[in-house]
């Protein structure tokens, strides 16, 4: 979002004055120490804005540092929050801290601002739409917003050395392609990778501050367990490399709600239906009832589980879980009923190998009864 254009008020009497001088520059810390890019005090009074652009400064050059290198421009963020996993739509929405620092010898820092105490001095931000600023965007981004109350949450801060910080606050959602095959216990990565645009990688290199990623202690999910990596590369497109930092962002799925809600209850579903076994198949409606109200019961569970994962076009482990479930008792009622079938052949053949015996034994007692009629 630009702002107004930032105009410094002059007098009538002033009109043909010439501009102020250059103020003598203190020497700043060399490129490349633990001292380059300062997390001090700021000075916090009336933000400084007259007299940093000298009069052939143009914002569409970018600095340079001075020995034909590439310039350096350094990211640092804070994740705030981690506001909505969306896994119907495969997004993430973040509220971040953005903080960017590079060096501009063009502008004049206004050290009258400075104090003994104080590193940085506060520059209007609207200055922004005057000054040069590195072209970064967010890669696989759907919404960019920046939250505010009266103002826009940002800063833009000076060193003596001419050091630049721009800092923001932002909530983005990023796309996040997931794969839900080891559901749910799964793992997945989203991330987010500021890009430079228009400038090449020999023109602007990116690279990550010593303290390149922070995390507030509050941060909460339900069923997430998140982990933040940082990562430096570089983007080729059309044979030109463009210069990349990315931030790794790792959800590792807490699979306690499954194992309580699933897992247990649906095995102990299977060890109750193997049970049966212990029941006499002569005790043929007890079995039929317990075996198919366990079928019932676990496919009921395996619908409801269902509708509460994520709706993809491949089975799922917990899908396979239940499938497997399913097998179990109901290869338990296919064995119940083929040990009733023998059951019921044994049976038969038992009553005709009987039939035969006791007609052989009322043929000899009617010969018997026979004879003793005829003597």
């Amino acid at each position: 979002m630009h702002s107004k254009r930032f105009m410094s008020p002059e007098r009538p009497d002033d009109a043909r004055e010439t501009p102020p001088s250059r103020p003598r520059r203190e020497a700043g810390p060399e490129r490349g120490s633990r001292d380059a890019f300062p997390e001090g005090p700021t000075q916090g009074a009336r933000p400084a804005s007259y007299g940093i652009f000298p009069e052939d400064y143009d914002q569409f050059i970018p600095p340079s540092p001075g020995d034909g290198s590439p310039l350096p421009v350094v990211f640092s963020v804070k994740v705030r929050e981690i506001l909505d996993i969306n896994e119907p739509e495969m997004d993430i929405t973040i509220e971040w801290y953005i903080r960017m620092y590079w060096t501009d010898a063009r502008l004049r820092p206004p050290m009258d601002s400075f104090t003994n105490s104080s590193v940085w001095v506060n520059i209007d931000p609207a200055l922004t739409s005057r000054m040069w600023l590195p072209t970064t965007y967010i890669d696989h981004v759907k919404e960019i917003r920046m939250p505010s109350l009266l103002i826009l949450p940002h800063s833009l801060r000076i060193a003596t050395s001419g050091l630049m910080r721009y800092s923001m606050s932002v909530i983005t959602k990023l796309a996040c392609p997931m794969d839900f095959s080891a559901y749910p216990f799964d793992q997945q990565k989203c991330y987010m990778k500021l890009e430079s645009y228009q400038y090449r990688a020999f023109e602007v290199t990116y690279s990550w501050h010593e303290n390149g990623i922070q995390t507030s202690s509050d941060i909460r999910t339900d069923h997430f367990i998140p982990a933040f990596q940082i990562i430096k590369g570089s983007i080729v497109h059309d044979n030109a490399s463009f210069s990349s930092v990315r931030v790794d962002i790792i959800l590792s799925r807490k699979a306690t709600y499954h194992l309580m809600n699933t897992y247990i209850p649906s095995s102990l579903f299977v060890f109750v239906s193997w049970l049966t076994f212990l029941i006499p198949p002569e005790h043929l409606p007890g079995r039929t009832v317990l075996t198919i109200t366990t079928l019932l019961t676990i496919v009921s569970m395996f619908n409801t589980v269902r509708q509460e994962s994520p709706k993809v076009s491949y089975a799922k482990a917990i899908d396979q879980w239940m499938m497997f479930c399913i097998v179990l008792v109901f290869a338990v009622l296919v064995e119940y009923t083929y040990v009733v079938h023998l059951h019921f052949r044994a049976e038969q053949l038992r009553l005709v190998s009987v039939e035969p015996k006791r007609d052989a034994r009322q043929v000899r007692g009617t010969s018997s009864a026979r004879k003793v009629s005829t003597t």
